[in-house]
C-alpha cells in the first residue's frame, strides 16, 4: 500500500524521478513556514532584549505625576502617595529625566540627565561597559552613556559637575552638583546611551514638572481606587504603556510584514496543490475507476489525497524546523545573524521564539494546506464509474 500511494503521489516511476505534484509544494511550504518562523523569532527576541534594558529602568506599569499640579494641593500628598506605594510594596524606583549642563576641566556640553532612586542598587550590571564597579562615592557617583561618554570625551574616574542655570537664585548661585564617573553603560538603545544616570538629587530636579513612579506589579483594583479617590490631580495611571511603544508598535508591524510573506509563500503551495490535485484526478480517472470497481469507495479515494497533503504539509514543517533550529545553532555558536545583518546597526540578542507562536505557525499552514484540498476533492464525487473506466469525465 505505502508503495503504490508513493507511486501514485511521490515518484514518478517512469521518469524516475519525484513528481512536480508533490515536490513543488513542499518547496514552498518549506519555504514560507521557515520564512515565518525566522521572522517571529527575530523579532520576538529583538523585543524580549528591549524589553530586559528598559525594565531595569522604565517599567509598563507606572504612575506619571505632574508635582506642580500637586503641589498647589498641598506636598504632604505627594509624600503620602509615596508612602502608600512604599508599603504596599509596588516602587520599583522614581525615575525623573531633564538636561543639565555638564563641566569639567577640558570639555563641556548639555546631556538628557536621569535622576533615579536607589541606583546603586539597579540591576543594570550586565550592560556596563567596565567590570568593576566602585561604588565608595555613595550618592557622588553616575554613569555615563556610551554615546555620551563618546561626545564629551569622557570616561572612568572623570570628574565633573552637573549645572541646572535654569534654577538660578541670581546670576552668581545655581544648584550644581559635583560626580565622578563610575562606569559607561552600553545598551544600544540611544535613549539610554545619549544620556547620563545619576541618583536621584531633590535639588538638581527641584524644579522639574513630571517625576514617574515605575511599579513592581500593576496595581490592585483596591489599591487603584483608593488612590484615584484620594490622589485624583496630577497623575495618570499607566498599565501596560511604555517608552518604546512606538518601537514595539514597529516591530509588530515588521513580524505582521513578514508573517504575511509567509503565508503568501505557503498560499501560493495551496493553489499549486489545486492545480496538481485537479490535474492528477482527471489524468488518473480510469485507475479511480478500477479502484471503485474493485471496492474502494470515492471517500477512501478522497482520503488518499486528503492524506497526501497531510503527509505533504508535515514532512515540509518538520523540514522548516529543523533549519530554523540549525539556523539558532549557528547564531549561538557562531553569531550568524551577524554576518548577515548590518553589524553598524546590529546587538546581539537571543532568538526567541515562543511555543505558541509556534503551534500557532503550524495550526495556520495545515489548515491552509487541508482548505485547498477540499475542492479538488468535489471533482472525484461527480466521476461516474463506467465513464471513469471508459476515461471520460
Amino acid at each position: 500500500m505505502i508503495k503504490l500511494f508513493i507511486k501514485y503521489f511521490i515518484y514518478d516511476g517512469k521518469e524516475k524521478k519525484i513528481k512536480s505534484s508533490f515536490l513543488l509544494p513542499f518547496i514552498t511550504i518549506i519555504i514560507g513556514s521557515y520564512v515565518m518562523f525566522l521572522s517571529f523569532a527575530i523579532m520576538d527576541g529583538f523585543a524580549r532584549e528591549i524589553s530586559k534594558v528598559t525594565s531595569i529602568i522604565e517599567r509598563e506599569n507606572s504612575i506619571k505625576v505632574n508635582k506642580k499640579e500637586f503641589s498647589l494641593n498641598g506636598e504632604k500628598k505627594y509624600d503620602d502617595l509615596i508612602s502608600f506605594l512604599h508599603s504596599n510594596n509596588y516602587i520599583y524606583n522614581i525615575l525623573e529625566e531633564r538636561y543639565l549642563f555638564i563641566e569639567n576641566n577640558f570639555t563641556s556640553g548639555v546631556a538628557k540627565v536621569f535622576g533615579i532612586s536607589n541606583l546603586n542598587k539597579s540591576n543594570i550590571k550586565p550592560y556596563f561597559l567596565y567590570d568593576f564597579l566602585d561604588t565608595s562615592h555613595k550618592d557622588s557617583f553616575c554613569y555615563f552613556g556610551i554615546d555620551k561618554s563618546f561626545d564629551l570625551n569622557i570616561n572612568v574616574n572623570d570628574s565633573l559637575n552637573l549645572i541646572s542655570v535654569l534654577d538660578f537664585n541670581n546670576f552668581y548661585s545655581y544648584p550644581n552638583k559635583n560626580l565622578k564617573v563610575t562606569n559607561i553603560l552600553k545598551t544600544n538603545l540611544s535613549r539610554y546611551d545619549n544620556s547620563i544616570f545619576i541618583n536621584y538629587d531633590s535639588i538638581l530636579f527641584k524644579n522639574n514638572i513630571y517625576s514617574t513612579i515605575n511599579l513592581n506589579s500593576s496595581l490592585s483594583k483596591n489599591d487603584y481606587n483608593y488612590i484615584i479617590k484620594n490622589y485624583n490631580y496630577g497623575i495618570k495611571i499607566l498599565e501596560n504603556n511604555h517608552a518604546f511603544d512606538d518601537l514595539f508598535f514597529a516591530i509588530n508591524f515588521e513580524k505582521l510584514f513578514y508573517g504575511l510573506f509567509g503565508l503568501i509563500i505557503v498560499s501560493i503551495s495551496s493553489i499549486m496543490m489545486v492545480g496538481f490535485n485537479i490535474s492528477s484526478i482527471i489524468s488518473n480517472v480510469h485507475s479511480i475507476g478500477l479502484l471503485q470497481s474493485i471496492g474502494f469507495s470515492k471517500k477512501d479515494v478522497k482520503l488518499a489525497y486528503l492524506f497526501n497533503s497531510i503527509i505533504t504539509t508535515i514532512l515540509a514543517i518538520l523540514i522548516s524546523l529543523i533549519a530554523y533550529e540549525f539556523t539558532l545553532y549557528m547564531d549561538e555558536n557562531y553569531e550568524l545573524l551577524s554576518i548577515i545583518f548590518d553589524p553598524n546597526i546590529y546587538f546581539s540578542f537571543d532568538l526567541k521564539l515562543f511555543p505558541w507562536v509556534k503551534i500557532s505557525i503550524i495550526l495556520i499552514i495545515v489548515t491552509i494546506i487541508l482548505i485547498s484540498t477540499i475542492y479538488p476533492l468535489q471533482k472525484i464525487n461527480k466521476l461516474n464509474i463506467i465513464d471513469s473506466i471508459r476515461k471520460r469525465v
